[in-house]
């Protein structure tokens, strides 16, 4: 039968998707407006259903951009980085080439053919081997569990 639901309407409630992170192209062109007719007149152009404590948000995340300019502009003026919404440091994103998570796969079924089990430190150890020999310096690629749980979800 079950565990009887805690709330009557059934469970979880739908998102309401209130939040969103705006591009760096839009901040710069808060930022240049802003600077040209001053943050009133941007509140006005690009948040005009904005009111009460949404405004002073937004009036706030004006000056917050302004501060950090210097990044925003650099973002803003590169086409690839300019509909981002977030900018991360290099390699803290870094993965194995599909070559390099095939040779793996390919250790990882080896094992399991002769019985076995490859345990997540065992994973991570050899991922780690095979990103220094194909060139990923060490401390850049890591196997963090969350990389491991996508390769085990999607090779293994």
């Amino acid at each position: 039968m079950g565990r009887a639901r805690a709330s009557e309407d059934g469970g979880r409630r739908a998102r309401q998707y209130k939040r969103s992170t705006p591009t760096y192209e839009f901040r710069l062109h808060v930022i240049h407006h802003s600077n040209s007719h001053g943050v009133s007149s941007a509140l006005a152009k690009f948040y005009p259903e904005a009111k009460g404590s949404s405004l002073e948000t937004k009036r706030k995340s004006f000056y917050l951009w302004r501060k950090r300019r210097d990044t925003i502009e650099k973002a803003g003026k590169s086409s690839s980085s300019s509909v981002l919404r977030k900018l991360r440091p290099a390699g803290s994103a870094t993965v194995l080439s599909s070559q390099t998570e095939s040779q793996l796969l390919r250790w990882v079924n080896s094992y399991r053919a002769d019985g076995a089990p490859v345990s997540t430190l065992m994973l991570q150890l050899k991922a780690q081997e095979y990103a220094a020999a194909a060139g990923i310096p060490r401390g850049v690629f890591t196997g963090t569990w969350a990389w491991r749980a996508g390769f085990v979800r999607v090779r293994a």
